[in-house]
């Protein structure tokens, strides 16, 4: 692996992804000056996505002639949660991020699809747009203009965000895959892991329900560098043997850093078998988890870069095709 993922530069970044976090600076979505420190409730602050379950920026206005083709909707159906990113028609904030949102996916993927699009375009005040839909259940999705798989899209949706990422580990709840991009963005290899959840997100939530600790608690503070290894490369396995180094005396906090490490191992030789290149970026679900972020940069020997809102790279890639 060649290089690191590189500081991410708040000046540079992605109009889609563009900082909104500081007081004073533009809005977020239609990246109108704020000087009033204190935006109203309803406009991006926090996040440059716009506001939280679907909340659209204040300073949005709909065009009531805009046609189903200026809005474009990415719904990202996949084994644990299904999610949604709605993009702004065209005009002064085309492409800007407007709404995005999550639900669990459960055991009626399209009832979740449903739940999504209807909390965004309520939010939105639409009643359509073109949707294309990805992950596991977007053939559930009768009515999206066209599907396109959860590789391609995390591919696009990362690289959009990160013009420089030349490598990408998505962590789904029960997959992972690693994603290789020539100079230009297009995907040149990728290996996944969809044989067993080690390595996944359902696998350390499982540990640290367990254990009794959270994965914020795993990331914080020192690393012991003599942890045992856990060797099984079946979660089920490896869950049994990490209770049993708690059992013979390991404090939980670091049985559950010892989990992580065995995940990152697995993630990392995903990497290899892709051929990863650095700038190297990680996105899914699984990387809102800081512990296996700082994991996963240890086995690789390299910084590794976080995705913001990783969780939606999947839907924001959906609807850059839309």
């Amino acid at each position: 692996m060649r290089g690191g993922a590189r500081t991410r530069d708040s000046s540079k970044l992605s109009p889609l992804l563009s900082d909104a976090r500081g007081i004073g600076r533009n809005c977020g979505v239609c990246r109108e000056s704020r000087d009033d420190p204190s935006p109203p409730p309803s406009c991006v602050r926090d996040t440059p996505f716009a506001g939280e379950r679907g909340s659209i920026c204040s300073h949005f206005k709909a065009d009531s002639e805009m046609t189903i083709n200026h809005w474009r909707l990415g719904l990202d159906l996949g084994s644990t949660a299904t999610k949604g990113v709605l993009l702004a028609p065209e005009g002064r904030i085309a492409g800007h991020i407007v709404g995005r949102e999550t639900r669990l996916t459960g055991g009626n993927p399209a009832a979740a699809a449903l739940a999504v699009r209807e909390a965004l375009f309520a939010a939105a005040r639409i009643t359509s747009a073109r949707i294309v839909a990805t992950g596991y259940g977007r053939a559930l999705v009768t009515d999206a203009a066209r599907t396109v798989t959860e590789i391609t899209c995390h591919a696009a949706g990362v690289r959009h965000a990160h013009p420089d990422a030349r490598g990408i580990i998505d962590v789904g709840g029960q997959d992972a895959k690693a994603i290789r991009l020539d100079e230009s963005g297009a995907m040149v290899d990728f290996a996944m892991n969809d044989r067993c959840a080690a390595g996944t997100g359902v696998f350390l939530s499982g540990v640290a329900s367990r254990l009794g600790v959270t994965a914020d608690d795993a990331a914080e503070g020192d690393w012991p560098a003599d942890l045992p290894e856990i060797a099984a490369t079946c979660a089920v396995f490896a869950e049994s043997e990490v209770v049993g180094l708690v059992a013979r005396g390991l404090g939980a906090r670091d049985a559950l850093v010892a989990a992580h490490r065995a995940a990152a191992r697995r993630l990392a030789g995903l990497a290899r078998q892709a051929r990863l290149e650095g700038p190297v970026y990680v996105s899914g679900g699984g990387a809102e988890n800081r512990a296996l972020v700082r994991a996963i940069g240890e086995a690789l020997g390299t910084p590794v870069g976080c995705v913001e809102f990783p969780a939606h790279a999947g839907a924001l890639g959906a609807a850059l095709f839309a």
